[in-house]
């Protein structure tokens, strides 16, 4: 899921690019890849799949910093059904974005691009 979530990303990031960020002149199909992924796709779990990867959250140059991508991990963490200890969590996730203890260490930023999430 998450890489759904870079690939919509890096689509419409693409367009802007090709048109010189002209927005009259990228902004008929850059709307039309909104739209679509507003009304059919958009969803926290897609963020929060996103945020979580490291293959992104290590990627400084091309990884979206936009609010909708916390608020999406925020909002699944938050739900108490899913996630009776939120607290500590959130505290995991701090670690992990930010590169501290194990998370900072050599072997796992340079595994973070070559290992696949679940393993």
């Amino acid at each position: 899921m998450g890489f759904l979530y870079d690939g919509m990303y890096r689509a419409r990031r693409a367009i802007k690019l090709m048109f010189k960020n002209s927005k009259r002149l990228y902004k008929p199909y850059t709307s039309i890849i909104k739209r679509r992924w507003d009304h059919q796709l958009r969803q926290g779990i897609h963020c929060a799949a996103y945020l979580l990867n490291p293959h992104f959250q290590y990627d400084k140059e091309n990884f979206c910093m936009k609010y909708e991508v916390m608020q999406g991990l925020v909002e699944l963490i938050g739900n108490k059904d899913i996630c009776p200890k939120s607290t500590a969590i959130m505290n995991e996730v701090r670690l992990f974005r930010d590169n501290l203890e194990s998370f900072g260490k050599l072997i796992a930023l340079t595994m973070a691009k070559e290992m696949q999430p679940g393993k």
